[in-house]
């Protein structure tokens, strides 16, 4: 068998691999939409068919007039854009120290502050239920908030500082002499040059905040304080799972992610090679 028939074999076989592996990833996010467009009374007829025969928004008009959805959708925008907020702010404060500060012991306190994202998030989650008992933030938004922007600080600063380490230090000296103090530099000279790095702190916690669910299912108690992941469980009751609500509103909840991460792919890509060549 010559080279070129074994390459072509091998190649066939690597096509066949990642169309299974796409299959597998993809088929059940396909069903739970096509599913979303079914009547109740056929999601278990026989034979089981994969397209409805009839398409109906029924269910997205079930989901809509629902407060309860509602109200999760509102909680986890919230929630995503404030803990976000506060992230952002203090990653980039803490790398710029990093950067452009001589701090004894650096190096060490950078590799701790990666290797902190290696434990799971359960191993810290008595301690912090017990401190926002303490501080009276159990069932509130505010517990939600702050858990989730401190947890993903790790990352955010990583990808910050090494940004900032590819800005070279004759700028921060330049703008020193035209007579801006170290925080004029940084948010008229820093914060715009490593805009892409900046973006990929959102994007990247936006996303996580998103689609949190251990703390959110630990921290509140009253449906009113529900994200939209904890808020999908409301939908499976004592008479049974309310299964064409609870497959639109998982589309519902899965389209802002994918929209989202789409439109931002390539904000997300450049602020990460930008903090890898550090």
């Amino acid at each position: 068998m010559s080279y070129k028939v074994k390459k072509k074999i091998g190649d066939y076989i690597y096509v066949l691999f990642v169309a299974a592996l796409a299959l597998i990833s993809f088929f059940p996010i396909v069903w739970i939409f096509l599913t979303s467009f079914k009547e109740a009374r056929e999601m278990f007829s026989t034979p089981i068919s994969i397209l409805p025969k009839i398409f109906s928004l029924d269910n997205y008009k079930m989901i809509f007039q629902d407060i309860r959805f509602i109200r999760y959708f509102g909680n986890t925008l919230f929630v995503t854009v404030v803990a976000t907020a506060i992230n952002v702010f203090i990653s980039a404060f803490a790398a710029f120290g990093f950067s452009r500060y001589y701090l004894k012991g650096k190096k060490g306190m950078l590799l701790a502050i990666v290797v902190t994202q290696l434990f799971p998030g359960s191993v810290i989650l008595i301690p912090l239920y017990k401190f926002w008992v303490m501080l009276g933030l159990i069932d509130t938004l505010w517990a939600l908030i702050l858990t989730n922007a401190i947890s993903r600080l790790p990352l955010s600063i990583w990808l910050m500082y090494g940004f900032f380490e590819t800005v070279p230090r004759e700028i921060d000296e330049a703008a020193r002499v035209d007579g801006c103090s170290k925080l004029q530099t940084l948010f008229f000279i820093l914060f715009p040059l490593s805009k892409p790095a900046i973006l990929a702190a959102v994007i990247y916690t936006a996303l996580n905040v998103w689609q949190e669910f251990l703390y959110s299912l630990t921290f509140t108690v009253s449906q009113e304080m529900y994200t939209l992941m904890v808020g999908l469980y409301t939908f499976i009751g004592e008479n049974g799972v309310e299964w064409g609500a609870l497959m639109a509103a998982s589309i519902m909840t899965t389209v802002p992610v994918i929209a989202f991460f789409g439109m931002t792919q390539k904000q997300f890509t450049n602020g990460i090679s930008g903090a890898v060549k550090m």
